[in-house]
């Protein structure tokens, strides 16, 4: 008995362990970050899905380079949920000491409230995205 008592912990365990949590369809995306026509290096990209559209899961996630491209990652996978999203992005200036916990934003606010941005974006199945965000300083989408 404690032998198939064993055994059944095993088969458990061997299903329970070493996988990566199932998500729903992605695609690939990635795309160019600029303010007021300028590249934006070092901001944080994020695609949140929006469930008023349908679209639920994690979110998807990336960094701008020096050049202003990111490719996004959801989980430990490449890409974004398939369907739609809701877009924050967010650049902050180098922190001035240790002390400055929460350094300036480089770009409008609005860009960083995931309830207030202006920028959406549609992922779409079988094929890789190009998304470029085109910010203003006036917060507007363009």
């Amino acid at each position: 008995m404690r032998r198939l008592c064993l055994l059944a912990a095993l088969v458990f365990l061997s299903g329970c362990c070493g996988r990566h949590v199932d998500l729903p369809p992605t695609a690939r995306v990635n795309g160019t970050v600029t303010l007021d026509g300028s590249p934006v290096a070092g901001a944080q990209v994020q695609f949140i899905p929006d469930a008023s559209q349908g679209t639920t899961g994690a979110p998807a996630m990336g960094f701008t380079d020096d050049t202003g491209k990111f490719d996004l990652v959801t989980a430990t996978v490449k890409g974004a949920i398939v369907g739609h999203h809701r877009v924050r992005v967010e650049a902050r200036a180098a922190p001035k000491d240790e002390m400055d916990t929460l350094p300036a934003l480089l770009t409008p606010a609005i860009y960083a409230d995931e309830t207030k941005t202006p920028l959406t974006a549609e992922v779409v199945a079988g094929k890789t995205n190009q998304i470029d965000l085109q910010l203003t300083s006036q917060g507007e989408r363009r």
